[in-house]
């Protein structure tokens, strides 16, 4: 476990920040103009609890179960009188969390939740606030066979309606993993503590081909107002979902088993949605990054698809070290070297390359030999999304960003 740096000693408050950022207790809070956010500093998960210490002051709690999630003032009105919208899932019975499933061990299942699960010992090892942006960062051992260190990055900007989270898995074992699959699930219950009820209309926005849309699952509520919250990513590699409570099993919420994934599926119900992620094969040493955005009002949608397609926490993000396909440099200005590993047997291979709306904008056909260059052609600077096919199957997706 890493040393924690830039903390607040608990309980203590750093007047050049204390607007945007301090530890109460077990809790590690993040303040936004619009939104505000608890994470459980033990379990990484949002729902900082109470109990422990008072919520800081300045923060809007509304809370029936002594967690304090997420509120968010989409409203943009300054947080008056009560008209707020949250805390989204602590009203009822909370369910929150995140976990994952390795499917080579024997299918061994981990998982954080706020409402008593935690299988992954960890802590806040690191926040700080650079205007106009609060990161606090969490970090985690999962053992129990698996020796797998987690991080998880939370990002959250002055003037935002939505945040970034950024998961990292590192395998510390001498062997690779694959079939690895991350789950983050989230019972809704929008503004039932001051009116309605715990039934909200949960829908299948869009599911994320190469190339296609992003992957989007929301929930909503009219009463006492209407409220909105969404997770949103852009990875080829997630899918989202709906149906039944303590969503939990990472691989049947991948694959919809039990599950509903129909894009324009709605449900009126008091269930959870969720997202979940498939890592096809982590090399030994190797990590993976990934992210998304929880989203607290639809107008945001569009901000927090550019940001998840802007933010660079870190380049090595570019470059699965488990793929087949490595490209190099990346991000590059004019050409990339493109290398596919020996060991496959090169049929009818080709290249397509793809802008953030899904269009086709580049392809390179008839490949024959393991390494080629790419250049850049008539292409503008930004980020794109690439796939490898062979033999009529795709064998490596991932991002390049031209500079």
């Amino acid at each position: 476990m890493k040393k924690i740096r830039n903390l607040f000693a608990i309980g203590s408050i750093l007047s050049a920040v204390v607007s945007y950022a301090q530890i109460s207790g077990s809790g590690t809070y993040l303040k936004g103009n619009y939104v505000e956010i608890g994470i459980d500093n033990l379990g990484g998960f949002e729902g900082a609890n109470c109990l422990t210490a008072p919520v800081p002051s300045g923060m809007h709690l509304r809370s029936a179960n002594n967690l304090f999630g997420f509120t968010a003032n989409p409203q943009m009105n300054g947080w008056a009188g009560s008209s707020f919208d949250g805390d989204f899932f602590t009203p009822g019975s909370p369910e929150n969390g995140w976990g994952f499933e390795i499917a080579d061990t024997g299918g061994i299942s981990l998982g954080n939740n706020c409402s008593y699960l935690q299988q992954i010992a960890g802590a806040v090892t690191s926040w700080s606030y650079l205007t106009p942006q609060t990161i606090c960062e969490w970090e985690g051992d999962a053992l129990s066979g698996t020796n797998l260190h987690v991080k998880i990055n939370y990002e959250l900007h002055d003037n935002d309606l939505f945040y970034i989270t950024t998961v990292f898995i590192t395998n510390n074992t001498g062997a690779p993993i694959s079939d690895l699959r991350y789950y983050r699930n989230l019972d809704p219950d929008n503004n039932q503590e001051i009116g309605g009820s715990f039934t909200t209309e949960n829908t299948i926005i869009s599911q994320i081909t190469m190339g296609g849309a992003n992957t989007r699952v929301s929930a909503s509520q009219t009463t006492p107002w209407s409220s909105y919250f969404e997770f949103l990513a852009v990875d080829s590699n997630w899918v989202a979902g709906y149906g039944g409570f303590a969503n939990r099993d990472a691989s049947d919420m991948y694959n919809g088993i039990g599950y509903t994934q129909s894009v324009g599926s709605v449900n009126l119900a008091d269930e959870a949605i969720y997202l979940a992620y498939e890592i096809p094969l982590l090399a030994p040493g190797g990590t993976q990054s990934f992210k998304f955005c929880s989203v607290f009002d639809p107008t945001a949608v569009t901000a927090a698809t550019t940001a998840l397609n802007l933010s660079t926490v870190s380049v090595n993000e570019f470059a699965n070290s488990a793929s087949p396909v490595s490209v190099y440099p990346n991000p590059f200005n004019n050409e990339a070297t493109i290398t596919i590993d020996k060991s496959v047997q090169l049929k009818n291979t080709k290249l397509q390359v793809y802008d953030v709306l899904g269009k086709e904008v580049a392809a390179v056909s008839n490949i024959q030999d393991h390494q080629f260059k790419f250049e850049k052609g008539n292409l503008i600077p930004g980020l794109y999304f690439y796939k490898i096919i062979n033999d009529e199957q795709e064998i490596a997706s991932g991002k390049i960003l031209i500079n």
